[in-house]
């Protein structure tokens, strides 16, 4: 009795109903025989070979298809179980071809990466025989991994003033809502404190903003991305006399731009370790007076550090 072939196929999740992907599992039949076994299962960020090779038990190959440029462009990697050998294929189409024709290449070209011997098992007699498309035996496939749809992060933070004041320690909320698995929208809240030494006075800083987020690099559990935020900054400079009976206090509001990168470490599907570093600019810079002499000033520009968790959703 012959073996059948086992080929384990990963897609993107968005792909996996695809008329392409049938296509290509219909045409992979027509070469391999309809006997042979095609796995189906769907990514969110393309896998890794470490991941590849976890998916390979019990299959003669592993296939992860990678689309870009807009479904023009695909790139297909397998392994090849039985040697431990990798190959790759790149693949152009025309933005006229049919989303079912280029799965039809697909199936075709996953055929012929495979070893002869697998291509073309012994016995395999009815190897271009194929029921109908739509009784073509495909297994059902696992559970797709889980589409986040956006994350909530809590920070503590930490600024200082490029040249002069403006910094002190705080925390920031921030929820950001998923556009793609690259781009997302988000609104942010933080709020600080910190001395102004020369004026015996209190900072304290309060920020509101909307933006965007952008996932610039991942691999694994380790992520890099990129943010800016336009922020509405409120300031307010609280300073008490010893011969004063209640502090004085003065604040104003003035708009801000954030902009700063973040890592993230993700230990487990959905929480991770979030550091990230950027810079403020305030539209404005604040001077403060002391019995009518300049004696501090809250600088437009400063820097802050953050540390904090991101939870996905």
């Amino acid at each position: 009795m012959s073996h059948a072939l086992v080929l384990v196929l990963l897609v993107q999740s968005t792909d996996a109903t695809d008329p392409s992907t049938s296509a290509a599992i219909d045409a992979a039949h027509r070469t391999l025989g309809a006997d042979a076994v095609v796995r189906l299962s769907g990514y969110v960020d393309v896998p890794s070979d470490e991941v590849m090779q976890k998916q390979s038990e019990g299959a003669d190959a592993v296939v992860a298809v990678s689309w870009s440029d807009g479904h023009r462009h695909v790139r297909l990697r397998m392994l090849r179980v039985a040697d431990g050998s990798w190959v790759d294929r790149d693949i152009g189409f025309d933005a006229r071809d049919a989303s079912r024709e280029r799965g039809r290449t697909i199936g075709f070209a996953l055929a012929s990466m495979l070893p002869e011997s697998a291509s073309d098992p012994a016995g395999a007699t009815t190897a271009f025989v194929t029921p109908p498309v739509d009784t073509v035996p495909v297994i059902a496939p696992p559970p797709l991994p889980r589409s986040f749809r956006g994350a909530v992060s809590a920070t503590g933070l930490f600024a200082a003033g490029f040249g002069g004041y403006g910094g002190g320690g705080g925390g920031g909320l921030a929820l950001e809502w998923y556009v793609n698995p690259w781009l997302g929208l988000r609104v942010s809240a933080s709020g600080r404190s910190g001395q102004v030494g020369p004026i015996a006075a209190t900072a304290t800083m309060v920020a509101g903003g909307v933006g965007g987020r952008a996932r610039l690099w991942r691999r694994g559990p380790v992520e890099l991305g990129g943010r800016v935020d336009m922020v509405l900054l409120w300031e307010q400079v609280s300073h008490l006399d010893a011969d004063d009976a209640a502090a004085r206090q003065q604040s104003h509001l003035l708009p801000a731009t954030n902009v700063a990168l973040d890592f993230a470490w993700y230990f487990n599907e959905s929480t991770g370790l979030l550091i990230g570093a950027g810079t403020e600019i305030a539209y404005g810079q604040t001077d403060l007076y002391l019995r009518m002499q300049k004696a501090a000033t809250l600088v437009p520009v400063r820097g802050f550090g953050e540390l904090g968790f991101r939870v996905r959703f």
